[in-house]
């Protein structure tokens, strides 16, 4: 028939739809005119996308460009709700049925004294601070504190061997280690330690005023420590960038605002809590810490949930099964509760997930996700009837301002249901310690 080629498809309507196959066919279009125009080339160098499919998959790889903040630190947004709602509850503890609770303007007070503090012990800008203390409103005070003198919080894990322990500190080039007496380690002949409760008078007579230290959107904000692809421990270095821009995002998608309670439940050491510590502040909400030997009984911690009236809480998937499953078997009304933000792990909603939300009709379900070394990166939001949800929900589009690409073997984009890499682009890109801090596309960090 001249140049034609007649072709037919056949497909089963049960499992495509026509939309499905006209894309498959359009591929298959594609790759016919590439073959022809360069029968030479190498199979895997031929697109399967026209231009223009191509570009529409590039289109979806972006974010909404906002902008973000270049010349705030998520510490000057804590700052600035000191001026602006100094006497609202900013972080509040239960430590053995005993309330502790600090004000926005006690709590920037506070680390503004342990900053200066540690700057007269020679912390300064771009140096790196380990941190191991207990929850509470201590803790929170002094992670505050070290980012407030422009050095790199490293939190340290008192349930890690000792071995790792000290790796850590070697890997960063600690400053100094802040610690407790209740937790204070053997790590003095690697690091020099301060024990917050012997220098609390040192403390007390320093100034309450902000801090004037230079700022960059670069400075690394913490250090935090994963296995690693080989199992000798990475540091991925975050810089204030990457949670600003997250925090700014996550307040205009949250519901969460002025006075609204966030559980703290991750520990310092999973990137997670800085989600939950700064989103907080910035917002004017009330953290609420939580003790290890509550957040680890699943009894306990349900009935905490009602008694603190936490609106908002940040869960790992397995964290959210076992919530579920508690509930399942306890009458206890969470009325407070609006929104569930799950990270961490390939989120599945289980039965028990779906009775849970169809109990709480009033909470959201947003699944979001992101590596250690970019944090937050992504998000989908489940919505109608939790009864119609998908057993795996997508991970949902790019944040405000962060491209995710799914990529072939060169780099090229691949069409939609086709397995791929994730490359992640924009100020969420951190980087391993050491190294300088990149802005743009990072290595491969997941397959999808």
């Amino acid at each position: 028939m001249g140049d034609a080629l007649p072709c037919s498809v056949e497909y089963n309507t049960d499992v495509f739809t026509a939309a499905t196959v006209a894309d498959v066919v359009g591929y298959f279009i594609a790759l016919l005119k590439a073959v022809t125009s360069d029968p030479q080339a190498r199979v895997s160098a031929y697109p399967l996308m026209s231009a223009e499919k191509r570009q529409q998959a590039l289109d979806t790889c972006s974010g909404v460009d906002r902008g973000y903040s270049q010349t705030k630190g998520v510490h000057h947004l804590v700052e600035s709700r000191a001026r602006t709602s100094p006497d609202a509850v900013a972080v509040s503890h239960d430590p053995d049925g005993a309330r502790e609770a600090l004000t926005y303007a006690e709590l920037n007070a506070y680390a503004n004294r342990i900053a200066r503090y540690l700057t007269s012990r020679g912390v300064a800008p771009g140096d790196n601070v380990a941190l191991c203390l207990p929850r509470g409103v201590h803790q929170i005070a002094a992670l505050l504190a070290i980012v407030k003198t422009g050095a790199a919080y490293v939190p340290l894990d008192v349930e890690y061997p000792l071995e790792r322990l000290r790796f850590i500190l070697g890997d960063v080039g600690a400053r100094l280690l802040l610690t407790s007496a209740d937790t204070r380690m053997n790590l003095a002949e690697f690091v020099d330690v301060v024990v917050l409760e012997q220098h609390a008078r040192e403390i007390a007579e320093q100034s309450s005023d902000d801090l004037d230290v230079a700022f960059s959107p670069d400075m690394p904000l913490y250090v935090i420590h994963t296995s690693g692809s080989t199992g000798k421990p990475k540091g991925v270095v975050m810089p204030q960038r990457a949670l600003v821009n997250l925090v700014e995002w996550q307040t205009r998608a949250s519901n969460a605002g002025a006075g609204t309670v966030t559980l703290q439940f991750a520990p310092l050491n999973f990137d997670v809590s800085n989600q939950e510590i700064f989103s907080t502040l910035a917002s004017g909400g009330m953290l609420q810490t939580v003790d290890e030997n509550v957040r680890r009984e699943n009894p306990r911690f349900l009935e905490f949930l009602k008694r603190r009236r936490v609106v908002r809480m940040f869960l790992p998937p397995v964290a959210l099964e076992q919530l579920a499953n508690e509930a399942a078997a306890k009458d206890v009304a969470l009325d407070d509760l609006r929104e569930v933000i799950v990270a961490g792990d390939k989120l599945q909603i289980t039965d028990n997930v779906r009775a849970f939300f169809e109990k709480y009709p009033h909470a959201r379900l947003r699944n979001q996700y992101g590596p250690t070394e970019s944090h937050i990166v992504s998000e989908h939001e489940l919505d109608g009837a939790a009864s119609g949800w998908p057993l795996h929900p997508p991970i949902g589009k790019p944040i405000d301002n962060v491209q995710l690409y799914v990529l072939d073997e060169n780099r090229e984009p691949v069409p939609p249901k086709v397995a791929g890499e994730v490359y992640i682009g924009g100020p969420a890109v951190g980087h391993t310690c050491p190294g300088p801090a990149s802005e743009g596309v990072n290595a491969v960090v997941s397959r999808t």
